[in-house]
């Protein structure tokens, strides 16, 4: 009977180099290794006789199949370039493989392609894998604040592309901020603006202390992105927790800040 490889040579290497290198780094500090060794040389026993048997049989680790072993969908979205893109997916990528293992695979490495034109703000590119079935995981894990990491970095288009695709406005980060907030803090007009156009809460407040976008763009003195949020109807005379302050408080006292320092 003919078994396909369970992983890809490279990495079952580099995931072993990493166990020792760990382990190795556990034993100078004294503390015992997180990986039992002998667990882990009959495992890497495992995976070397299931390549060997794969290999044998004439069966390719998955993923060997694409162009570039896979790598070249990542470089292609991170430079933008559409045409060589588009011609793997029509390609290359049209067929869906019967393996399960991948099939995870070309999902993997769909989702890193979009994750880099997302990182290099290739607009195009992004959106070519999302409408090709590109899976974001948009409802799991870090998936969830794609546009929140737009927003806090100024890439309009991106949290456009990402919202049209189905991202939730009020997806909270690791300081309970949604993609207006992180928007508003960072004074992104063009941002606040795509966050206000797919629906975002205006009047978001934080759990812990209560903040609103409002009060946020008037830390930092972002007065464009603050008559931004008045128009969208945002409550100006929302306190914030502890403080009580309002976002017009604030921002007074920021002008007052910069007068005397003039």
């Amino acid at each position: 009977m003919q078994v396909a490889p369970l992983v890809n040579p490279a990495r079952a290497r580099t995931h072993v180099a990493c166990m020792r290198a760990s382990t190795t780094r556990a034993r100078a500090g004294g503390i015992a290794p997180l990986v039992n060794p002998a667990r882990a040389r009959t495992h890497v026993a495992c995976m070397r006789a299931s390549t060997t048997r794969a290999r044998a049989g004439g069966i390719a680790p998955p993923g060997s199949d694409l162009p570039g072993g896979g790598q070249l969908i990542c470089q292609y979205a991170s430079e933008g370039n559409v045409i060589k893109l588009r011609a793997l997916l029509d390609g290359p990528y049209a067929q869906t493989p019967e393996d399960s293992s991948a099939r995870a695979i070309r999902i993997a490495q769909l989702r890193t392609a979009a994750q880099r034109a997302m990182a290099c703000n290739q607009v195009v590119a992004l959106k070519t894998l999302i409408d090709f079935g590109a899976d974001l995981n948009f409802t799991m894990g870090n998936g969830r604040l794609v546009a929140v990491e737009a927003c806090a970095a100024g890439r309009a288009e991106i949290a456009h592309v990402l919202f049209d695709a189905g991202v939730s406005t009020e997806v909270v980060n690791g300081y309970g901020r949604t993609a207006l907030l992180e928007a508003s803090l960072a004074g992104h007009v063009d941002c606040v603006d795509v966050c206000l156009k797919a629906g975002a809460n205006v009047n978001f407040a934080t759990k812990n202390q209560g903040t609103t976008a409002a009060h946020l763009a008037a830390t930092n003195g972002h007065m464009p992105v603050l008559v931004q949020l008045r128009e969208a109807g945002a409550d100006m005379t929302i306190e914030r927790l502890g403080d009580g302050k309002t976002a017009l408080q604030i921002q007074r006292e920021h002008v007052k800040r910069q007068l005397s320092n003039f």
